[in-house]
C-alpha cells in the first residue's frame, strides 16, 4: 500500500505571508534606490559630456577617470552606482563648471580687448570675421554658452595671439594718429599766426605714448579738445 505523502510543516516565523510581504517591500525599495542611483549617474554623465564638448575636452578620457564602467560601450545596467562613484561624479561636474566659468571670463576679457584694439586700428570687416566665435560670447552667461568647442583652449590661445599681435602694432598706430592730430593743431595755429615749438610738442607726445602711462582714448580726447579750442580762437 502506497504511503501517503504529508505536506511539510512550514515554520510560521520564517515564511509567513507577512514576512514575504516585507521581503517584497524591501526588494521594491532596493530596486527603486538602484533606479534612482542609476538615474543620478546618467544625469551626471550627460552633464559632463556637455561640459566637455563646450570646453573641447576628451569626454571618454574624463569620464573613465571616475570609473571605467562609465565608458559609453558599457551597458547601462553594468555601470557603477556606488556612493564613491556618485561623489566623484559630483566633484567632476563642479570642477568642469568652474573651469567653464574661468574660461568664459578669460575669453570675454580678450574679446573686449580685441574690440578696443580693432576700433583703434580701424580694422576691416575681413580682419574681424575670423574672431566672430570669440566676440559672440561677449555678454553671454555661463549657462548660455553651449556650442561645442566654444571655450576650447585653442580658441582662447588664438585670441591671446591676436591680442599680442595687435598690442605690438598699437603703439605705432597711436603715434600715427597722435601725429596727425598734432599736425592739424599746428596748422590751425599757423593760420592764426601763433608760433609753436613743433619738435618739442611732438617729442612730448612720443614720450607720453612710449611711457605707457596714458590711454590712447584719453590722449586723443585731450588733443581733440585742444584742436576745438584752437578753432574757436578769434
Amino acid at each position: 500500500m502506497m504511503r501517503r505523502l504529508e505536506m511539510p510543516v512550514v515554520q510560521e516565523n520564517n515564511l509567513s505571508l507577512k514576512k514575504l510581504d516585507e521581503f517584497h517591500v524591501q526588494l521594491q525599495e532596493l530596486q527603486k534606490e538602484k533606479s534612482e542611483r542609476l538615474h543620478k549617474v546618467l544625469d551626471f554623465v550627460s552633464t559632463i559630456h556637455d561640459l566637455c564638448a563646450v570646453l573641447g575636452m576628451n569626454f571618454l578620457g574624463t569620464i573613465t577617470e571616475v570609473h571605467p564602467s562609465l565608458n559609453e560601450s558599457v551597458g547601462v545596467h553594468f555601470k557603477s552606482i556606488s556612493n564613491e562613484t556618485l561623489y566623484k561624479l559630483s566633484k567632476m561636474v563642479e570642477a568642469l563648471r568652474e573651469e567653464k566659468k574661468e574660461r568664459l571670463h578669460k575669453l570675454q576679457e580678450l574679446a573686449a580687448h580685441l574690440i578696443d584694439l580693432w576700433n583703434l586700428m580701424d580694422a576691416s570687416i575681413e580682419e574681424l570675421e575670423p574672431f566672430g566665435h570669440v566676440t559672440c560670447n561677449m555678454s553671454a552667461t555661463v549657462d548660455e554658452v553651449i556650442v561645442p568647442g566654444a571655450l576650447a583652449l585653442d580658441i582662447i590661445q588664438q585670441a591671446e595671439v591676436e591680442v599680442e599681435r595687435l598690442d605690438q602694432l598699437k603703439a605705432s598706430k597711436i603715434k600715427e594718429i597722435a601725429m596727425k592730430k598734432q599736425v592739424e593743431l599746428e596748422e590751425i595755429f599757423a593760420r592764426a599766426h601763433i608760433l609753436v615749438d613743433s619738435a618739442a610738442e611732438e617729442e612730448k607726445i612720443m614720450a607720453l605714448i612710449e611711457s605707457g602711462n596714458v590711454e590712447a582714448a584719453d590722449l586723443f580726447s585731450k588733443m581733440d579738445d585742444k584742436i576745438l579750442k584752437a578753432r574757436k580762437r578769434p
